[in-house]
This record gives structure tokens, C-alpha cells and sequence, in this order.
């Protein structure tokens, strides 16, 4: 009910202001009182509408939904590429030993306070004899802590 007065106040003024205008339009005076008068009451309406309560749901609801899609988006980003940087430091590190696998795939997990670990190597070779020296390469390099397996392409 305030806003409809506030409202009718302001065209009041606005009114007054016009016919003042009008009336006395040779006068520069009235006509520099009129627009500003006009200029305040327009500033008026612009801070209270800026400072007014906008409350959307549906827009706050759509924006948890977007970012916590955009968080499991860049997860999944994140820990793909440290999968790839994995293979590849594998794959490096089996070929200083003249070991070349015919699959390596690695696993990781997202861990609340410790980001993205390693968690376990599956690496396949065509010979039984290249999977004895990459086991032990692997084991002496990545410790104990995570799964491996080694193995050929018959296992």
C-alpha cells in the first residue's frame, strides 16, 4: 500500500512539475527547477528499485544445480587429466627400462582432504618375461600403498 502512495506522490510531482513547465516555459528558471526536480525523482525510483529485495527461488535453485554440475564437470576434468599425467610418467618410466605395455590403465580417487590419489595400475604385456621386470620397476617405484597389477595379455 506504501508503494502505491510512493508512486502516486512521485506522478503528483511529476505532474506539478510538467504543468509548471507549461505554464511558465519562457522562464529559465522554472524550466532548470522542473528538471531537476524530474532528475531527483527519476534517481529516487532508480536507488529504490536497485535497493529493493529481488528474490528469484527459481533462479537460486537453477544456480546450486549449475554449480554443483560445473563442480562434478571440473572433478571429472581434473581427475582425467591426472590420469593421463600418470599413464604417461608410467609409460616413461617402463620405457627407460625398455618395457613397452600394450595396455596401462590407472585408477584414481577423489578424496575429501587429499585431492585426487592414485589408487591402483593395471599394466599388460605381450611376453611373460617383460612382466616380471615391470613388476618389480613398479613395485620399488610406486610402493606398496596402492593395487597393481601386472600381467599379460593371456591373464
Amino acid at each position: 500500500m506504501s508503494v502505491l502512495r510512493e508512486v502516486a506522490a512521485v506522478c503528483g510531482v511529476l505532474i506539478v512539475a510538467e504543468a509548471a513547465g507549461h505554464i511558465c516555459s519562457k522562464n529559465e528558471m522554472v524550466l532548470f527547477v522542473r528538471s531537476l526536480t524530474v532528475l531527483v525523482l527519476l534517481l529516487s525510483a532508480v536507488a529504490s528499485l536497485c535497493s529493493f529485495d529481488w528474490s528469484f527461488p527459481e533462479a537460486a535453485n537453477a544456480g546450486e544445480d549449475a554449480g554443483s554440475a560445473l563442480s562434478e564437470y571440473v572433478e571429472a576434468q581434473a581427475q582425467s587429466a591426472v590420469e593421463d599425467r600418470a599413464e604417461q610418467s608410467i609409460r616413461g618410466l617402463l620405457a627407460a627400462a625398455e618395457l613397452y605395455p600394450e595396455e596401462i590403465r590407472i585408477f584414481t580417487d577423489i578424496r575429501a582432504g587429499d585431492g585426487i590419489v592414485l589408487t591402483g595400475v593395471r599394466v599388460r604385456f605381450r611376453y611373460l618375461l617383460d612382466v616380471e621386470r615391470a613388476r618389480a620397476l613398479l613395485e620399488n617405484t610406486l610402493g606398496g600403498d596402492l593395487e597393481l597389477e601386472v600381467g599379460t595379455d593371456e591373464n
